[in-house]
């Protein structure tokens, strides 16, 4: 009876109710779009990020987090990476060797950072850098003798397809080496940071510059088919490993500074939606407060029929109930081809980037932002606003079902 006595209520003053869902609706709407972006994209930045390094879980030698250092590495790798390689929860597992290291013509020499990795392996899914080739190849074999450079370090030093350049590096004695090799390709992200300092090398040819056996690397990257899961999957290895040798670390704390940027931003947007939430709970508020007010004495006239105080304040909460359940099936009307476009094509933010894009790590940001919503963030979108409907309708109920009919009627 309730149910059905609530209904009604609400529709003897559409405008007030209309108003009401509406605020709803569009409350719903701003959460999801917010959440949507942001989570788009963090999964962009956090893929391209571990896909140019060191994955979304690490294992790599102790003590190499604390102070990175080409002297600390990683026995038996690829072994390691291929048996790592079985687990369902693993995309990919490979054998990677980065550090800093001195690039050198005859007329110029400048300092930078390489990352040598296995051909055989790798992939332009598996990273970054091979995604990004623009011209020339990569190199065929582990062991070959050329180099895939930058295009801003190309243009700093005066290199082209097919010229030779010097790698300086300390090797695992402590002692400078020297290896030279052939530019065989150029590669072009978009960021300055990563085009100006940045070389691939082959992971053979760098292990021997560098004193490693074989089988050894600075880390196994591991790449995962949900990032989500980086944390968990990190302390399962850690345990399943057990080597004393190792660490197993998640990418927040390999990639510190982007899991940094990424609190702070999700702090925000909390914030955002904390204050959002707030500004439609008080239109709520006020609304089934001005209801209360207007049907005072017809309330009183029903208390004084039979209609218990308890009953009142669930058949004013229940108005709340419809209010949110009205609001959230119109949010969802709107949020679903909303979603969907922004899916497919995405809102260009280019215009608002300083000249030549933004990055983080490294990484450049993708100037078209697209929208991702887990099922559990639609669930907790969802359940939020309907629990804020009804906490926002406890008051009125409560000031309904507390007035005596006696004094409620009194002026009738």
């Amino acid at each position: 009876m309730l149910l059905s006595l609530a209904w009604k209520n609400l529709w003897r003053n559409k405008r007030r109710t209309a108003i009401t869902v509406l605020a709803v609706a569009f409350g719903i709407w701003l959460s999801a779009t917010s959440t949507g972006l942001a989570t788009d994209s963090y999964a962009r930045l956090i893929n391209s990020t571990v896909r140019l390094g060191l994955g979304h879980v690490t294992v790599q030698a102790k003590g190499y987090q604390a102070a990175p250092n080409l002297k600390k590495r990683l026995a038996g790798a690829g072994a390691l990476a291929a048996q790592l390689r079985q687990r369902p929860e693993i995309e990919n597992a490979l054998p990677r060797t980065q550090g800093a290291a001195m690039f050198s013509t005859a007329s110029k020499s400048v300092g930078g950072i390489f990352m040598a990795i296995d051909p055989r392996l790798e992939s332009a899914q598996s990273h970054l850098l091979l995604r990004s080739l623009v011209q020339g190849h990569v190199f065929s074999t582990s062991d070959a003798r050329t180099a895939v450079v930058g295009t801003r370090l190309a243009e700093r030093l005066g290199l082209k397809l097919g010229r030779k350049f010097v790698v300086t590096a300390t090797d695992v004695h402590g002692q400078m080496t020297t290896a030279l090799f052939r530019v065989s390709g150029l590669f072009h992200t978009g960021s300055d940071e990563m085009d100006g300092n940045g070389v691939l090398l082959p992971l053979g040819s760098a292990g021997t510059m560098l004193g490693y056996t074989p089988d050894e690397a600075s880390a196994v990257a591991i790449l995962l088919k949900d990032s989500r899961d980086a944390e968990r999957e990190a302390q399962t290895l850690g345990a399943l490993l057990d080597r004393a040798d190792a660490e197993v670390l998640p990418w927040q704390e390999t990639q510190a500074d982007l899991a940094g940027f990424m609190r702070v931003d999700r702090a925000f947007n909390y914030l955002f939606q904390f204050v959002l939430g707030l500004v439609i709970a008080v239109g709520v508020l006020n609304t089934a407060l001005m209801s209360v007010m207007e049907r005072r004495r017809e309330m009183g006239v029903m208390m004084a029929l039979g209609l218990s105080p308890l009953r009142l304040f669930g058949m004013v909460l229940v108005e709340s109930l419809w209010q949110g359940l009205l609001g959230l099936a119109l949010g969802v009307a709107i949020c679903v081809p909303w979603m969907i476009f922004l899916l497919r094509h995405g809102l260009d933010f280019g215009s608002m980037m300083p000249k030549g894009g933004a990055a983080i790590g490294g990484v450049l940001l993708d100037p078209v932002y697209h929208a991702l919503l887990y099922p559990s963030q639609v669930l907790a979108i969802s359940g939020f606003a309907l629990g804020l409907t009804c906490l926002a309708g406890i008051f009125p109920a409560w000031k309904a079902g507390r007035v005596p009919p006696v004094e409620s009627i009194r002026d009738l």
